[in-house]
């Protein structure tokens, strides 16, 4: 089934550590220890994209991988070919990345196999179920200062600028607003829900923000504003659905 063009978001990660490979490649073991840089866990091919990094970083190890982006499941894989194992080994000590922000389990080592596939989605990211709805994008808005001399001289300066845009959503299912409520922990990290990525850019973290989650071409580099209550709109069938809005702003120098 197709997916509608619909709006996705990543936060940006400056640095957030290293993890370590293991794999068995035409029987001989190898081991990658990855530096995840800054960026975003897109899967888009851009400069930015983390998945692409990971991806070189296993090739020049000796590990013939494929990192894939799942966009209708929302998950991260890693094919290593026919006749090769990988694991993703968040148990070894040279694993200090939150494997959450890619979906693993923290602390635990994946079962080695030809495919391995992240139990959950992305922390910090977000695939929208609907198309976005109304809103102001791109709205330009600038701070500036106007200062008055003695001679009565007024002297106006731009300071800075930034786009504001409003995201609407309407009618999105329960599922895709609220998380299970449970606290984060090792093996328990539902990010499907926006609720669960609100929580990890509320902090004041940048994202950036694609109008199709099946391309997630980014759209420059956002921080959020503010928030509207997420009040049900409607049920279907008995089913509550939800709509909500909320402000961004990117900073323009």
């Amino acid at each position: 089934m197709a997916i509608a063009p619909s709006p996705c978001m990543f936060r940006v990660l400056s640095a957030p550590g290293n993890i370590q490979f293991d794999a068995v490649v035409g029987g001989a073991p190898v081991v990658v220890v990855w530096t995840v840089g800054t960026g975003v866990v897109s899967g888009s091919g851009a400069a930015d994209d983390l998945l692409a990094a990971m991806q070189a970083a296993l090739v020049a190890g000796g590990v013939p991988a494929t990192v894939t982006f799942d966009a209708a499941a929302w998950r991260i894989s890693i094919d290593v070919g026919v006749g090769n194992t990988i694991s993703v080994s968040g148990a070894a000590v040279a694993t200090t990345c939150d494997l959450h922000l890619f979906g693993f389990d923290q602390g635990v080592t994946t079962a080695a196999a030809q495919t391995v596939t992240a139990p959950q989605a992305a922390l910090g990211t977000w695939a929208s179920p609907v198309p976005l709805g109304g809103g102001n994008l791109r709205r330009r808005a600038t701070q500036g200062a106007q200062v008055v001399s003695v001679s009565g001289r007024v002297v106006s300066v731009k300071r800075s600028a930034h786009l504001s845009t409003n995201f609407e959503f309407t009618d999105v299912a329960e599922a895709s607003v609220f998380h299970s409520g449970a606290d984060l922990a090792p093996t328990v990290h539902d990010a499907d829900a926006f609720e669960r990525f609100w929580e990890n850019v509320n902090d004041g973290g940048q994202w950036q923000y694609s109008l199709d989650r099946t391309v997630r071409t980014p759209s420059g580099v956002w921080v959020m504003d503010m928030a509207s209550d997420f009040a049900p709109s409607r049920r279907l069938d008995g089913w509550p659905f939800f709509t909500f809005a909320f402000d961004a702003r990117e900073y323009v120098a």
